[in-house]
């Protein structure tokens, strides 16, 4: 039988950027865009994923990862806290990153998370207040993604002032 290829295009929907998204580290800038200019090609210096999980090459970042094509798709009222809670889940796939939390900070989680909300901003969605919901246990660290919460947990979340 003989060995058949398909080259898939793939229509690059949107990247995300804001004044501050050059003072993100590599694999924040992954998180966002795949390291991907408009077309699709992987091209962006200073742009790579910590961990490279099975399907990681098939990512396009976080705007195709929600089918979305235009800023209001991503940023309008409820679309943010969506969008802000797949940031999260795919920056801990990628990079290793945990929220900030009260006694757990990461600055480099708050400055990617920061990028998609002044990209908002600057799209006419300036979000208000976002949360994400994170579920643990005194007898286990690991934090669970939102699809996965069992019926007690907490939210935390970033006042947008």
């Amino acid at each position: 039988m003989p060995l058949l290829l398909i080259k898939i295009a793939v229509a690059y929907l949107l990247l995300i950027n804001s004044t501050f998204y050059d003072t993100l580290n590599e694999c924040s800038k992954f998180c966002l865009n795949s390291c991907r200019d408009l077309s699709g090609v992987v091209n962006e210096p200073d742009c790579s994923t910590d961990k490279k999980p099975q399907g990681w090459n098939l990512y396009y970042g976080l705007s195709y990862q929600l089918g979305c094509t235009a800023p209001s798709c991503l940023c309008a009222r409820g679309a943010f806290n969506l969008t802000y809670g797949t940031l999260w889940k795919e920056s801990m796939i990628y990079c290793n990153y945990l929220p900030t939390l009260a006694d757990l900070p990461d600055p480099e989680y708050d400055r990617m998370q920061g990028v998609l909300a002044d990209y908002c901003r600057a799209n006419g969605y300036p979000p208000r207040v976002y949360e994400q919901i994170v579920s643990g246990s005194p007898n286990n660290s690991a934090l669970t993604p939102p699809s996965r919460l069992p019926s007690h947990h907490f939210e935390i979340g970033i006042v947008d002032t």
